[in-house]
């Protein structure tokens, strides 16, 4: 997020205030002073890096942003509970 604030400064690259990224196995939303940053579960399964066993927090789900026409950003996440699961390896 700061690299893109000085990228605008120094090269006028657009002004930006929020972030996604999805390259990650989890879901976060953060807002701080600089701007807000959200990473959304990516996971590719049926593949050979899907395939592959997740360490760490690992989300199962979606999220979806909501901008109004006043530029207000709401973000939904969905993302499944595994009830009665535990924090053991799940192979798929």
């Amino acid at each position: 997020m700061l690299w893109l604030k000085l990228w605008a400064h120094d090269h006028n690259w657009p002004r930006t205030d929020v972030c996604w990224f999805g390259h990650v196995h989890y879901f976060t939303d953060s807002a701080q002073a600089v701007g807000r940053a959200i990473t959304s579960p990516s996971l590719q399964l049926w593949t050979k890096f899907g395939a592959r066993r997740c360490s760490g927090t690992v989300d199962w789900g979606a999220a979806q942003a909501i901008v109004s026409e006043a530029g207000v950003i709401t973000v939904d996440k969905h993302l499944v509970d595994f009830v009665g699961g535990s924090p053991e390896e799940v192979v798929i």
